[in-house]
């Protein structure tokens, strides 16, 4: 069979574009019978270590323009693909399916989050939605990385069971930087205290103000904490920087950005981990970093994160701000060496293998 696949995205997430990229980079290795044609945009740019290997026969590369994200490639694109006749397309983002395109192919969604925590909430929500359900017309599968999204996409879109299959994610790995240059964080930062690294948005679902709740209550009951912030969105968003004030908490909060590269290690390894309060998640891609660095995870209760990570994290609890904080007290009273965790088994129970043969069992 003549398969292609479209690996552009979206997503705001780098996680989900180094899933896509490791699962091509496990395609490379993997014997097949199928003819593929991947697209990328810009692969020099994106992944020079897989431009570097050599391809298969039986995989071929093609790069698509970077003016292909316009409008006009959701007509243009119909004539790529259709002149290709392939017998399936694989598509990562439902903004790359192109408008009338008719043959079969296959959706993986990385998450719904769109539906149910929209930034613009009717517009975006409505888009999402419409662009699902005209996807699914011609839609083979429609493929999700966790087992609960599937039971959403039918009970809130009406989407067919037939339709739906779940595929194992898998959490991609980081390369270890050459250079990483050895810091004192405590001391850079004048740090009296442990400190925690969040390091995600401040969307809807992330919760985050209940974090700042937290360190407020630790600081009125003399057990201090520090929290460093490494996301540029959160680092730039007024309403955080006008609650860390509000709560007096200038102390406590250092806005980051991102952390430099070479200094990466020596943030991680030197916290008391790190807390990441989304109250929605569908894989949670973006533990990778964490899991890298063997750092303990403070996360909430909730169904995605206990199915998938089991009890390697530390929960908290979403709804109580006082629970959270007596969970926060207790775990930086530990000494750093107890933070370290390890994930092996984690690591071995979900991998890129395992779920490109789960997404190639489709196309038998």
């Amino acid at each position: 069979m003549k398969i292609g696949i479209d690996t552009r995205a979206q997503a705001q997430s780098q996680y989900y574009h180094d899933f896509i990229t490791e699962l091509m980079i496990e395609l490379l290795g993997y014997n097949s019978e199928h003819h593929f044609i991947i697209y990328v945009e810009k692969w020099r740019d994106i992944a020079p270590n897989i431009w570097e290997k050599d391809f298969p026969e039986h995989i071929t590369l093609k790069e698509l323009p970077t003016q292909s994200f316009g409008v006009v490639w959701l007509f243009q694109g119909k004539k790529v693909f259709e002149a290709e006749k392939f017998h399936m397309m694989i598509f990562f983002d439902t903004h790359f399916i192109p408008h009338g395109y008719t043959r079969p192919y296959i959706l993986v969604l990385e998450s719904l989050k769109d539906i149910f925590f929209p930034k613009k909430k009717w517009f975006e929500r409505k888009l999402f939605s419409y662009k699902l359900k005209r996807s699914m017309k011609h839609c083979f599968k429609c493929i999700c990385l966790d087992s609960h999204s599937p039971l959403e996409l039918n009970e809130h879109l009406n989407i067919s069971e037939e339709n739906i299959a779940h595929i194992p994610g898998f959490f991609p790995k980081l390369e270890s930087q050459k250079e990483d240059l050895e810091i004192d964080v405590r001391l850079k930062h004048n740090f009296k205290h442990p400190y925690l690294i969040y390091d995600s948005w401040n969307e809807v679902h992330n919760n985050f103000e209940r974090i700042l709740k937290s360190i407020k209550k630790l600081k009125d009951m003399w057990s201090p904490l520090h929290l460093i912030i490494s996301c540029d969105a959160t680092s730039s968003d007024l309403d955080i920087r006008e609650k860390v004030i509000e709560y007096k908490l200038t102390g406590n909060i250092v806005f980051l950005w991102n952390i430099e590269k070479k200094f990466e290690s020596s943030y991680y390894k030197q916290s008391h981990g790190v807390i990441y309060s989304s109250i929605y998640e569908s894989f949670p891609l973006q533990f990778s970093k964490w899991i890298h660095y063997k750092k303990i995870l403070l996360a909430n209760d909730i169904r995605a994160h206990k199915e998938i990570m089991g009890n390697t994290l530390k929960y908290l609890d979403p709804l109580s701000v006082h629970t959270m904080t007596e969970t926060l007290r207790e775990h930086i009273g530990q000494e750093l060496e107890e933070t370290q965790k390890s994930y092996t088994s984690i690591m071995k129970q979900y991998n890129s293998r395992q779920s490109l043969e789960a997404l190639l069992m489709y196309l038998e």
